[in-house]
């Protein structure tokens, strides 16, 4: 008999997910990835929803948060935000069937990274709130879109959309630029 851990059902779910898509996966093709029976992988997740969430916070693990050393303010958001649309991608319908309120732990640990690169980029508390606001809707709208291109052209290539996605961060990040620097200026100008 096989004996399992949940970090076996995560990864075979997301193995899963990745081939055919989560909202495909089903428990009996987990149990069939697993060689098990669906009772087995039940032991280990008690729903679908619960192995997506396992699933989500799995993918969001993996992505990349660039110590201070990396880069300016913006290079380091740069690599923080490419990294989460090239995992995010990675099951792009995903998303969109995690039920609303339930916390991801690793979506947690990127927010707070958000929060402290662009605090200390120097921007104020609440500009910080609202840059780091777009700025998820800007990834989560580019997942949408690329679920929208892949399903209307068949499937793009990873460094198509890697491309596109990558240019519009420019153009936020080249805003969010010229937003601190009035900021800055804001405070300087208050000092005086």
């Amino acid at each position: 008999m096989t004996r399992l851990n949940e970090v076996d059902v995560v990864r075979a779910g997301r193995r899963i997910a990745e081939r055919v898509g989560a909202r495909t996966l089903t428990m009996r093709m987990l149990a069939a990835e697993l060689n098990v029976s669906t009772m087995a992988a039940y032991r280990h997740v008690v729903s679908k929803t619960d192995l997506l969430f396992l699933i989500a916070d799995d993918i969001l693990s993996g992505v990349v948060i660039p110590p201070p050393e990396a880069g300016e303010w913006d290079v380091r958001l740069a690599i923080l935000e490419s990294s989460a649309f090239a995992e995010v991608s990675r099951v792009p319908d995903l998303w969109d069937l995690l039920p609303p309120g339930r916390t991801i732990p690793s979506e947690v640990r990127l927010e707070r990274a958000v929060a402290d690169i662009l605090m200390g980029a120097g921007f104020e508390p609440a500009s910080a709130a609202w840059a780091q606001e777009a700025i998820f809707g800007y990834v989560l709208g580019q997942i949408q879109l690329q679920m929208r291109v892949i399903s209307n052209h068949g499937a793009a290539s990873r460094a198509e959309l890697q491309a596109h996605f990558a240019y519009g961060l420019r153009i936020m990040l080249s805003g969010l630029k010229v937003e601190r620097e009035a900021e800055s200026a804001g405070r300087s100008a208050r000092l005086l």
